[in-house]
C-alpha cells in the first residue's frame, strides 16, 4: 500500500510540470504548428493557436499573415483586416499582405480604403488594376411607381359627423374616395477625384397626383393635387482614417404644386385653381466608422424652406456576426424637428443577407411620422402632401454580369392626415362640432434599377 502511494506521488510530481509546460507556448512550437495547419488548410486550429500565441506576446510577421489568411479563407473578412495591417507594419513592402488586405477591404465594402492600399502598392498586380481604373466609378438609374387608395374614414370622423347630421336632421351620411399616384426616375454617377475623395452627382424627377372625392349633403367636392419636383444632388465622401469616412451632401429641390377644387353641392358650383412654386435646400453631414463586426453611422441634415424648415439627425448601428457583409443587421433611430406637426422619432430596422453568390435580399421597416424625413443621404425625401407613417421594404440585388447589378424591390407604405372641417350649410355652424377626418392610404410601390460599375476591382 505504501509502495503504491509513493508511485502515485511520483507520477503527479512529473505530470504537473509537464502540464504547465504545455500551457506555455514557445516561438518554435507556434511557428511549427501554424505552418503545419496552414499547409493542411486547417484554418480553425490555426486561428486557435495563433490567438493563444499573441496573448503570450509571441508576435511576428508570418504569424499575422497566416492568421489573416485563415480568417480570410473562412470568409471572416472583417476579422482578417487588422492582422494584414499588422503584417504590413512588420513588413511594409510585402505584396502578399497588401493584396489580401485590398480584397478584404473590397469584400467589406470599404472601397476608399481598398483604393488607398492599391495606390500605395508598387506590385505588378496593383499596377495593372490602377492602369485599368477610370475616374468614373459607376452609373445608376432607378425608377419608382406607386399606386395608393384610402381605407375609408376613421371612426372618430364618423361619430363627429353623425352629431352634425343630427343637428341638421338629415339621414344622409358621408362617403369618401381618395387615390394617389406617384412616379419617380433617378439618374446619377460617381466620380473618383482622388484616392481619398469621391463625388456622386444625381438628378431625379418625380410626379405625384392625389385625387379626392367627398360625398356628403354639405361638403360635396372633388380635389386634385398635382406635384412635380426636380432634385439635383451632390454627395462628397472623404476618407479620414482606416475604415473612417465622412460625407457632406447637398440637394436642391424645385417643386410645383397645382391644387384644383370643385364644389358641386352649392349653386353656383365653386371652382378653385391654385398654383404654387417651392424652392428647397437640403444640407447634410455624416460620419461612418466600421470595425470587424460593427459599423457606426451618425448624420444630420437641414431641409430649408421659408414656410417649414426641418432638422433631422440619424443614428445607426450595424452588426455583421460573420465579420463579412453576407449577413448584416442594422437598427437605428431618426429625430425630426419641424413645424408639421411637431418633433417626432422614426425607428428603423434593416436586414441584409446574401442568399446566393449573385443574389442579395433586403428587408427594411420604418415606423414614425415621416413628414419631410430624408433617407439615404437625401436621395429620398418623404414630403408628400400626406404624412408617411410606416414603410415596409422587400428588395433583391442581383449581379447580372461582372460590372452590372439589377435592383428590384416592393415597398408598402401607410399614409395619413387629419383634417378638421365644419359644414357650411348648418345653421349656427360655429356652434356645431368639428369634423375630424383622418385620411388613410395603403400605398404599393414597385422599384427597379440598374447599376453599372466601371471599376476593375479584380473580383
Amino acid at each position: 500500500m505504501k509502495l503504491k502511494f509513493l508511485i502515485l506521488w511520483f507520477v503527479l510530481c512529473i505530470s504537473v510540470p509537464l502540464l504547465a509546460q504545455n500551457d506555455t507556448l514557445t516561438f518554435k512550437m507556434v511557428d511549427a504548428q501554424t505552418s503545419q495547419y496552414y499547409l493542411q488548410k486547417d484554418w480553425r486550429n490555426l486561428i486557435s493557436v495563433a490567438k493563444a500565441a499573441i496573448k503570450q506576446n509571441i508576435d511576428y510577421y508570418y504569424l499575422r499573415l497566416r492568421l489573416g489568411i485563415a480568417y480570410f479563407e473562412i470568409q471572416h473578412y472583417g476579422q482578417s483586416i487588422p492582422h494584414f495591417e499588422k503584417a504590413l507594419e512588420m513588413s511594409p513592402n510585402d505584396d502578399l499582405s497588401t493584396e489580401y488586405l485590398y480584397y478584404a477591404y473590397k469584400y467589406t465594402q470599404n472601397d476608399i480604403d481598398a483604393l488607398i492600399v492599391l495606390n500605395n502598392s508598387t506590385s505588378k498586380w496593383a499596377k495593372k488594376l490602377i492602369d485599368d481604373q477610370s475616374i468614373f466609378e459607376n452609373f445608376f438609374m432607378f425608377g419608382v411607381s406607386r399606386v395608393s387608395q384610402n381605407t375609408g374614414l376613421s371612426e372618430q370622423y364618423k361619430q363627429s359627423f353623425h352629431k352634425a347630421l343630427q343637428m341638421a336632421k338629415s339621414p344622409i351620411y358621408s362617403e369618401q374616395f381618395t387615390a394617389e399616384k406617384y412616379f419617380n426616375i433617378q439618374l446619377g454617377g460617381t466620380i473618383r477625384l482622388s484616392p481619398k475623395w469621391r463625388t456622386t452627382v444625381s438628378f431625379q424627377n418625380f410626379r405625384l397626383e392625389n385625387h379626392q372625392i367627398v360625398y356628403d349633403p354639405f361638403l360635396m367636392h372633388e380635389n386634385t393635387n398635382k406635384v412635380r419636383q426636380n432634385q439635383i444632388q451632390l454627395n462628397n465622401y472623404f476618407r479620414l482614417a482606416d475604415r473612417l469616412k465622412m460625407g457632406v451632401y447637398f440637394s436642391y429641390l424645385s417643386s410645383t404644386f397645382n391644387f384644383i377644387e370643385v364644389n358641386s353641392k352649392v349653386a353656383p358650383p365653386i371652382f378653385e385653381n391654385i398654383d404654387a412654386n417651392l424652392k428647397q435646400f437640403l444640407l447634410g453631414l455624416f460620419v461612418d466608422k466600421s470595425w470587424s463586426h460593427l459599423e457606426f453611422y451618425f448624420g444630420a441634415n437641414l431641409l430649408t424652406t421659408p414656410e417649414r424648415p426641418s432638422f433631422q439627425s440619424d443614428l445607426y448601428l450595424s452588426y455583421f456576426p460573420m465579420a463579412n457583409r453576407k449577413l448584416l443587421y442594422t437598427t437605428g433611430i431618426s429625430y425630426l424637428k419641424n413645424k408639421h406637426p411637431e418633433s417626432s422619432f422614426v425607428l428603423h430596422q434593416k436586414l441584409k443577407v446574401q442568399l446566393l453568390k449573385p443574389l442579395w435580399l433586403d428587408l427594411e421597416a420604418h415606423w414614425g411620422d415621416m413628414s419631410d424625413w430624408s433617407s439615404d443621404q437625401g436621395y429620398i425625401i418623404y414630403n408628400s402632401i400626406f404624412d408617411v407613417n410606416t414603410v415596409y421594404h422587400l428588395g433583391v440585388n442581383i449581379k447580372l454580369t461582372k460590372k452590372m447589378y439589377l435592383n428590384l424591390a416592393y415597398e408598402y407604405l401607410t399614409q395619413g392626415s387629419e383634417i378638421k372641417t365644419k359644414s357650411l350649410l348648418i345653421e349656427n355652424a360655429d356652434d356645431q362640432p368639428e369634423l375630424y377626418e383622418t385620411i388613410k392610404f395603403n400605398t404599393h410601390s414597385i422599384i427597379g434599377g440598374l447599376i453599372w460599375n466601371f471599376l476593375n476591382n479584380g473580383l
